[in-house]
């Protein structure tokens, strides 16, 4: 009669879970060039968001507003957004998706470090001073029609850019589109890619993500339809 079989200790079991997911998203950090090794949040000073942007953020508990040492004052303002270094998709998403795709109406990924607390990959993103959506338009000067007609024009331009490039946003609503300026002419960039989805990894969107009061009447919830009519929804 054999002996029970025994469980495995944690020890034994060699490498959990949580470490391969872990090393998983720096190996995808690193293979993208985007792992800034040895910086850390002492790199940069605790200045506070400026009153454009606080609004938009402060209800985000893992965005901050931080300005970068050593770098010249027009440009050192940076974003910096926290993700779970274990969760290897919503890295992905946030991280990858956003830095492959070079286009002016996209917000771009310009590097990532590891937090020495809390277990974080904090991703660094530039700063837009014209603030989201809703601040622009009431910023002064104030947007007439043709300003918001051209601002939606340029961001369905962004949203046909990633449907070319096999990308579904998946959360468009105006707090995910800001603008680099108040000025009319400035051009509307996305951001927040957590929830997007890459074709070339997968074809299924039957899952319900975003915000359902940006979602237009009598569309489903998912697919490049759906993106199509949101655009002048939100814009």
């Amino acid at each position: 009669m054999q002996p029970p079989r025994r469980s495995p200790a944690a020890g034994e079991r060699g490498e959990s879970h949580r470490d391969r997911q872990r090393r998983t998203v720096l190996e995808l950090l690193v293979r993208d060039g985007l792992l800034q090794v040895g910086r850390s949040y002492a790199d940069y000073a605790e200045d506070g968001l400026p009153d454009a942007m606080y609004e938009a953020t402060k209800s985000k508990v893992h965005v901050k507003g931080r300005r970068l040492r050593g770098v010249a004052p027009a440009v050192q303002l940076k974003i910096l957004k926290e993700l779970p270094l274990a969760e290897y998709r919503t890295v992905k998403r946030a991280i990858v998706t956003a830095h492959r795709l070079r286009h002016p109406g996209v917000v771009p990924v310009e590097c990532a470090f590891v937090a020495a607390v809390g277990d974080m990959v904090v991703v660094q993103s530039p700063f837009y001073a014209g603030g989201n959506l809703r601040q622009w338009c009431t910023a002064v000067p104030v947007k007439g029609r043709r300003a918001r007609l051209v601002a939606a024009q340029r961001l369905a331009a962004a949203v046909a850019f990633l449907h070319a490039s096999q990308v579904l946003h998946r959360d468009i609503k105006p707090e995910n589109v800001v603008f680099a300026s108040a000025d009319e002419d400035a051009t509307p960039a996305l951001c927040d890619f957590d929830l997007s989805q890459d074709l070339q990894q997968t074809r299924m969107q039957t899952t319900m993500r975003g915000s359902p009061l940006c979602v237009g009447a009598r569309c489903p919830p998912h697919g490049d339809a759906t993106k199509i009519i949101n655009s002048p929804i939100v814009a």
